[in-house]
């Protein structure tokens, strides 16, 4: 199956009622949640495998990268990182507005550009290559798909005062 990404929105104050203040590793206290009716889902996208491709993209790096461009798909707590280890955690209101506000100004020919302008410098993109009968995730339309509902689940997201709860897996 592979590593995927699931961003899904989240009401702030119905968040803070069901889960409480601590947002780091929710994962079975959000899925308990729901379940019972007390928390409601909002905008969901699966990026499946692009979520490297857009990372790298929009950082340069395979691994790092300076925030916000950094957030959209990982993020930063206490110091730690993770990218390609299973994570969950959530995006406050605070940092979903800036990443909406980063990718609203990213340029989808420009992002592919430098997506293959890091794979030329030999970085590592995961699963980019071979996906779905085509040479890579650009040319069969995945990574512009993808890109583009991630863009909009933030905006929508930034607009709304939604939080951002991301799962790798």
């Amino acid at each position: 199956m592979g590593s995927w990404t699931t961003l899904t929105c989240y009401d702030v104050t119905a968040f803070q009622v069901a889960i409480g203040d601590d947002w780091f590793e929710p994962y079975n206290r959000i899925s308990v949640a729901v379940e019972q009716g007390r928390l409601a889902k909002g905008h969901v996208v699966v990026t499946h495998r692009a979520w490297h491709a857009i990372h790298v993209a929009l950082t340069g790096e395979e691994t790092d990268g300076k925030p916000p461009a950094s957030w959209v798909v990982g993020f930063e707590h206490g110091g730690s990182r993770a990218l390609f280890n299973e994570v969950d955690f959530v995006h406050r209101s605070d940092t979903v507005r800036q990443i909406a506000d980063h990718l609203r100004r990213v340029d989808l020919a420009r992002a592919i550009e430098d997506l293959y302008a890091a794979i030329e410098l030999g970085v590592y993109v995961y699963s980019f290559e071979s996906w779905r009968g085509h040479a890579d995730m650009v040319k069969s339309g995945f990574f512009a798909e993808v890109f583009e509902q991630v863009r909009s689940l933030y905006l929508g997201a930034a607009l709304a005062g939604d939080l951002v709860h991301v799962t790798r897996g």
